[in-house]
């Protein structure tokens, strides 16, 4: 721990000596599991969190319509405070958006996805209560509200509160996932940009990333399941998505679609009456923003066809997709029931 706090200051340090777009953050972190894991964890977690994000300009179309984003990495090492959970260290990468600007405040957003290491995951024989995490590589999802204060140009006073969530998607068992409501104080370095002036209808930009009113979407995907015991197969979970997609505003859009999956699991629960049937079929809406050539995305979804009795007739599906030419995308989809991950969905598609 002190290593690498250590390692983190000096990093910290050595950035605002080298920063021009780049801001560079440092949070002291105290967290609070809750949602079923207080069971186990009965420890006082406290983390620290370096956070490097760089500045938007204006020099792409999508800048202005955002409030002049910053994206970058945030790296936070967790100590649970309990020999059942351990330590964990991850990065996100990360954005962060104004909300509200004053002259001396913001208000801004902050979310992140990215991976995580634990050090002391679940073992039959060793570690048997830690449910909640079954291996040492997980994701890592956080999501924060942050007030700025300007102390004197260009240093900042934070505060933050929000969730930092680990969770690997079900592909190995028992996996229970960890939330953990965070409260942060930090000290910021944000250097003074200059947003480019020139008018936005002759600004660069890359025809391609910008969405046209109207787009289709098809993508499939393919994710992997395990079910107990601990260790055991992994299901493949198969998808196919039509999706519709409208622009609404400049950088937002909405979209609905239907959806069919097929989940090799559902298999051991067809009982000796029953036909053998893995498949299923939804009708998916939401919401989503486009930054140049990432999209989000998150949709509530439920199930048209659905033969077994097991788990809810709604679901949601939340991600990011990533447009490597202008029509072709490769995305990253977490599927869900009642915050519950069912799968982690990789997958690719065609935009006509």
């Amino acid at each position: 721990m002190h290593t690498f706090v250590s390692t983190v200051l000096l990093l910290f340090i050595w950035t605002t000596t080298q920063a021009q777009k780049w801001g560079v953050e440092l949070h002291a972190q105290k967290a609070q599991v809750f949602r079923g894991a207080q069971a186990i964890a009965r420890g006082n977690p406290q983390a620290i969190e370096l956070r490097l994000l760089k500045a938007t300009d204006g020099t792409e179309w999508w800048h202005a319509p955002h409030q002049y984003p910053r994206f970058g990495i945030n790296i936070n090492y967790l100590d649970f405070d309990d020999p059942i959970l351990g330590q964990s260290l991850s990065a996100q990468l990360t954005g962060e958006r104004t909300i509200i600007k004053r002259k001396r405040w913001q208000f801004n957003f902050v979310a992140g996805m990215g991976i995580a290491w634990i050090t002391n995951p679940f073992d039959r024989i060793n570690n048997n209560k830690n449910i909640m995490l079954s291996g040492n590589l997980n994701s890592s999802w956080i999501a924060n509200f942050s007030l700025a204060w300007q102390v004197r140009p260009p240093w900042q006073l934070m505060f933050e509160f929000g969730i930092i969530h680990y969770s690997n998607g079900a592909v190995q068992l028992p996996n229970q996932g960890i939330n953990l409501a965070t409260a942060n104080i930090g000290i910021g370095y944000r250097p003074a940009l200059k947003i480019a002036t020139q008018d936005p209808e002759k600004q660069a930009f890359d025809p391609s990333q910008k969405m046209k009113r109207v787009n289709w979407m098809l993508n499939t995907s393919i994710g992997f399941v395990e079910r107990y015991p601990t260790n055991g197969f992994k299901y493949r979970v198969y998808g196919l998505h039509l999706t519709r997609q409208q622009m609404w505003g400049k950088v937002t859009f909405w979209q609905v679609g239907l959806e069919g999956f097929y989940n090799t699991w559902l298999y051991e629960f067809t009982r000796a009456e029953e036909q053998a049937n893995a498949g299923r079929v939804g009708f998916n809406a939401g919401l989503g923003w486009v930054a140049g050539r990432l999209q989000g995305d998150i949709g509530l979804g439920v199930y048209l066809y659905k033969p077994q009795i097991i788990d809810t007739q709604m679901y949601e599906r939340y991600g990011l997709r990533f447009f490597i030419t202008p029509n072709v995308s490769a995305s990253f989809h977490v599927k869900s029931q009642r915050g519950s991950v069912d799968n982690l969905e990789f997958g690719a598609g065609w935009r006509f």
